[in-house]
């Protein structure tokens, strides 16, 4: 299991929901001078932090996910850092909910006579095994990370989702959750039950939308930092036209109508961080 919390780090990028966006994604990388013409990490010491929904829609999923791959090892190897936080979208792709695969990546699965969520398997494949590796929820510096939001996980450390959150996916019940409860099901209704709450109840930090979408939640978006620690919740999920800030800038968001088109810098400079906006021509705006 990766580790979810981190400190001192140097300056960061964020990226919201890419689906399967390869070209955009690479693009908009490059412009923002974190890779090179052939792909290569030249960002240094800073990390980049990919916020989820790395698959559907798009038409190049699986070239996104062998891309970011490479790139954690090379980052790596160079003193940066890749983090993936696991969204809704993977977790759905991973239970064989595929409302929104794109007919180009279910055709990769076809051509392989595979189902496309065996692609993925938390156990049996490579890019599955190393998805499942990955946190729910991350903390860097006083910076608070989830796919959609969090309210409240329930435990009194993010360390604690996340072991919980991959024990459930290493479990035989999590294959089948996003299916309709039935007697044919193979499994011990409460287990079943309470995975499945886990990963789809609508509050969860995969699901939740109420700080994007409402400007009210100010007094619970205060007590949910406070009790994990941190000054900052950055999150995806929920698209808007750009990335913006909310709640005298507590709140960061990352999801866009238009996905892979912006992310956000987080430039830190003799211990002061400065949020920018960067799109896809490399032009960066400091958010007001």
């Amino acid at each position: 299991r990766e580790n979810d919390v981190f400190k001192d780090v140097d300056s960061l990028y964020v990226v919201g929901d890419v689906h399967g966006r390869y070209d955009e994604l690479v693009g908009l990388l490059q412009k923002s001078q974190v890779i090179d013409a052939e792909t290569n990490w030249i960002a240094g010491k800073a990390h980049l932090v990919f916020l989820g929904d790395l698959f559907d829609r798009g038409n190049d999923v699986t070239k996104v996910l062998w891309f970011i791959y490479k790139l954690e090892q090379d980052a790596e190897v160079k003193g940066g850092k890749v983090h993936v936080v696991l969204g809704n979208h993977e977790i759905m792709t991973m239970t064989n909910d595929l409302r929104y695969l794109s007919p180009k990546e279910a055709f990769v699965a076809k051509s392989y006579q595979k189902g496309y969520a065996e692609l993925f398997h938390p156990t049996k494949s490579l890019l599955g095994s190393w998805l499942c590796s990955k946190p729910s929820v991350i903390k860097i510096d006083k910076y608070l990370f989830a796919h959609g939001g969090i309210v409240d996980l329930g435990t009194s450390s993010i360390s604690d989702f996340n072991h919980t959150a991959q024990t459930y996916m290493q479990s035989p019940v999590f294959l089948d959750i996003s299916l309709k409860i039935s007697d044919s099901i193979p499994h011990n209704k409460e287990e079943w039950e309470k995975i499945r709450n886990f990963f789809y109840n609508e509050k969860s930090p995969f699901w939740y939308r109420g700080y994007v979408e409402s400007d009210t939640l100010e007094m619970q978006l205060d007590a949910m930092l406070k009790k994990y620690k941190s000054d900052v919740h950055i999150v995806a999920h929920t698209p808007l036209e750009t990335i913006s800030q909310k709640y005298g800038g507590k709140l960061l968001t990352t999801d866009l109508h238009d996905a892979a088109t912006q992310l956000l810098f987080l430039h830190r400079k003799k211990n002061r961080t400065t949020n920018y906006m960067i799109n896809k021509d490399g032009i960066q705006s400091k958010l007001e």
